[in-house]
C-alpha cells in the first residue's frame, strides 16, 4: 500500500471518529407525543387515576368506575357507582377515593367511595354534606383532603374535608371562601393549594378565582392567592416549588410556593379544564374542552422551563381529566361527551422499569452512546493495523531489518507526513 493512500485513508477514519464521538455526545432526539388508543369507559367520564406501579387506570364516570390495564389499554373491570367525579390512589396502591354525588328527591347524596383496587370492590362509604368534587391523599397516605363545591346553591363558601384513611372518617372541616373544586398537595405533605372559583357576579359570572394554601400541619389557611376567573384544576410540581392553576381566562397560572404569588402565566389554550405534570416535572398536560375552531378537544403541552405551549393534540370532545403516568411515557385523558379516554404516548425518552406499566422497550440513548464511542475506537485501530502491515511489507520487500516500534510511534503515523 503506497504511503499516500494510507495518509488519505488515516486522515478519512480520523475525520469518520470525530464525526462519531460528536454524534454520541448528542442529546437524543425528542419526538413528537401522538394519540396511540382511544379506551371505551362509562359515561360522562371525569377524572383518571394511576396505581403507583402504573398497571392501571381508574376512571371515575358519573354512571360507574373503569379500571383499565395499561398494557393492553382494555378496561378488565367495572365498578357500579353512580355521581363519581374525582378520584385519587393511595400512595401504597391499595385503595381509591372517589368523590361522589347523586341526585335524590329532595337534593343530592354526598359521599367519599373507598375502593379496594385488589379487589375492586367498595369498602367504605363517607358520608359528606356539600357537592365533593376533587380529592387528593397526603404523600404518607394518613389524610385525604376533599373539596366540597356548594356553587349550585350560591352560597359563595365551601369546605375543605379532612379524611383520616385510617377509619375512614372526617376529623376536620376547613372553611374556604368561594366554590372550591380542586385540591393538590406537595410532595413534602406541608401545604394544600386549594382553588376555588370564588363568588358570582350579578349576570352569573364566576370572578374572583383564587388559591387557598392549607398548612396541613394545623389544617389552616396560612395564604391566599388571586389567580383568573373561574380557576378549575391545579397541579404541583414534583419539586413543589410550583403550582400551575388552569382558568376560564383560557390560562395558565404559575405560583411560586416559597412566595404564594403568581410569576408568569400561560397563555394560547382553549377554555382549559384539568391539569397534570410530568414526574420530572419538564411538561404540564392541559386538557382544553374545545380545539382552536371550536370542534374536538384538545391537549397542550406546555414546557415548564419557558412557559409556553409547545405542541396541542386534538383527543376527543370535551378533553376533561387528565394523569400522566409514573414513568412519564403515557397521558391518559377522559373525554367527557365521547365517553372515552385517550391515550397519548409523549415525547419523552424515559427508560422504561419492570414495575412501571405501559411501557415499550426503547434503544436507550446510553446504549447509542457507547455503541458510537466503540465504533470510534475500532475504527482508529483498523488504522493502526493497516499501516503496520503496510510499513511490514515495504520493509520486506526491502529486505530491512524489523524496526522497533515505540508505543507511541502510531502518532507519528497520523500527524507527521
Amino acid at each position: 500500500m503506497k504511503r499516500g493512500r494510507i495518509k488519505a485513508l488515516s486522515i478519512s477514519c480520523i475525520l469518520l471518529s470525530f464525526f462519531l464521538c460528536g454524534l454520541a455526545v448528542l442529546p437524543p432526539t425528542v419526538q413528537a407525543s401522538t394519540v396511540t388508543a382511544t379506551v371505551t369507559v362509562g359515561h360522562l367520564p371525569y377524572a383518571v387515576a394511576f396505581t403507583p406501579d402504573g398497571k392501571y387506570a381508574y376512571v371515575a364516570s358519573v354512571d360507574q368506575i373503569s379500571v383499565i390495564n395499561t398494557a393492553t389499554n382494555k378496561v378488565t373491570a367495572t365498578i357500579k357507582i353512580e355521581g363519581s367525579v374525582g378520584i385519587a390512589i393511595a400512595p401504597d396502591g391499595k385503595y381509591a377515593y372517589v368523590t361522589n354525588s347523586v341526585s335524590i328527591a329532595n337534593g343530592y347524596n354526598n359521599f367519599v367511595s373507598v375502593i379496594s383496587t385488589t379487589t375492586n370492590k367498595v369498602m367504605a362509604t363517607i358520608s359528606l354534606g356539600g357537592v365533593p368534587t376533587s380529592v387528593a391523599i397526603t404523600p404518607n397516605g394518613v389524610y385525604a383532603y376533599v373539596t366540597e363545591n356548594d356553587l349550585i346553591n350560591n352560597k359563595n363558601v365551601g369546605l375543605v374535608y379532612v379524611i383520616s384513611t385510617v377509619t375512614n372518617k372526617v376529623t376536620t372541616k376547613i372553611t374556604i371562601y368561594g366554590s372550591p373544586n380542586a385540591v393538590a398537595i406537595t410532595p413534602s405533605g406541608e401545604y394544600a393549594f386549594v382553588v376555588s372559583q370564588g363568588s358570582i357576579s350579578s349576570v352569573g359570572n364566576v370572578v374572583n378565582g383564587t388559591v387557598s394554601v392549607i398548612s396541613t400541619s394545623s389544617n389552616t389557611v396560612t395564604a391566599t392567592v388571586t389567580v383568573g376567573s373561574g380557576p378549575s384544576a391545579v397541579a404541583l410540581s414534583s419539586d413543589g416549588e410550583y403550582a400551575y392553576v388552569t382558568d376560564s381566562d383560557s390560562e395558565v397560572s404559575v405560583i411560586n410556593t416559597a412566595k404564594n404569588t403568581v410569576t408568569a402565566t400561560v397563555t394560547g389554550l382553549s377554555s382549559p379544564n384539568g391539569i397534570a405534570l410530568a414526574a420530572d416535572g419538564a411538561y404540564a398536560y392541559v386538557t382544553n374542552a374545545v380545539g382552536a375552531n371550536g370542534d374536538n378537544g384538545t391537549v397542550s403541552v406546555i414546557n415548564t422551563a419557558t412557559n409556553t405551549v409547545d405542541e396541542t393534540l386534538t383527543v376527543g370532545v370535551n378533553a376533561y381529566g387528565v394523569a400522566v403516568a409514573p414513568n412519564g411515557e403515557y397521558v391518559y385523558v377522559t373525554n367527557f361527551d365521547d365517553g372515552t379516554v385517550s391515550v397519548i404516548r409523549t415525547g419523552t425518552e424515559t427508560e422504561p422499569t419492570s414495575s412501571s406499566s405501559p411501557a415499550t422497550p426503547e434503544f436507550p440513548a446510553q446504549s447509542l452512546t457507547i455503541t458510537l464511542l466503540v465504533s470510534a475506537i475500532i475504527v482508529l485501530s483498523i488504522v493502526i493495523i493497516a499501516m503496520k502491515k503496510a510499513e511490514k511489507s515495504k520493509l520486506g520487500k526491502n529486505n530491512k531489518r524489523k524496526p522497533r516500534i515505540s508505543k507511541t510511534s502510531w502518532v507519528n503515523h497520523f500527524f507527521i507526513f
